[in-house]
């Protein structure tokens, strides 16, 4: 009987992950499956409530979504690194989405001062494409340019894909056009 309840609890976590995976549904309905799997005690518990807090902040409810980060703050503190970094980045930018610059600034602050391996390093090239939006939204040319900068280095110092490489490039050159409209404004 237990390797039949196994096989089964196997089964219907496929059939969950399978609906939860599917891009034609809206985000909410793929939260039910991701609180489905959460329901039935799946293994990896930690990236289930990860892929579960990117969509409530894409669908816009980053309020739902901050209590479940806290906790999660709380219970990953013994995990590696690798796990702690998204969580960290999905933190930081929960306040972000509300305007809480504050809390904002210092997540990403807190990403930027941890010590990464370098298969990591595109961590910091996100918290610094963030803060740039950031001070663009306050005004703050210099340190905007203090970001994109930092960009420039991380991806001239670290071996990373060319695709990534390109792609980062190009958002720095976009980000750069911005802040020349940003001037103009003034």
């Amino acid at each position: 009987f237990p390797e039949k309840e196994k096989l089964t609890s196997t089964l219907l976590e496929d059939y969950y992950r399978d609906m939860a995976s599917r891009e034609d549904l809206s985000p909410e309905a793929r939260i039910i499956w991701y609180d489905s799997l959460l329901n039935i005690g799946c293994h990896d518990y930690f990236d289930i409530q990860l892929k579960k807090i990117v969509l409530l902040r894409d669908a816009g409810h980053t309020e739902q979504a901050l209590p479940i980060l806290r906790k999660l703050m709380v219970e990953s503190q013994n995990l590696p690194i690798n796990h702690r970094l998204p969580l960290l980045y999905q933190y930081a930018s929960a306040f972000s989405d509300r305007n809480d610059l504050l809390n904002a600034l210092t997540g990403y602050a807190d990403i930027l001062d941890m010590h990464k391996p370098d298969s990591l390093k595109y961590w910091d090239i996100r918290a610094h494409q963030d803060l740039f939006s950031i001070y663009c939204d306050l005004r703050d040319e210099a340190k905007a340019e203090h970001c994109l900068k930092a960009i420039e280095t991380i991806i001239s110092s670290y071996h990373f894909t060319k695709e990534f490489r390109e792609d980062t490039e190009g958002r720095v050159r976009s980000s750069r056009a911005t802040l020349l409209i940003h001037h103009q404004d003034y």
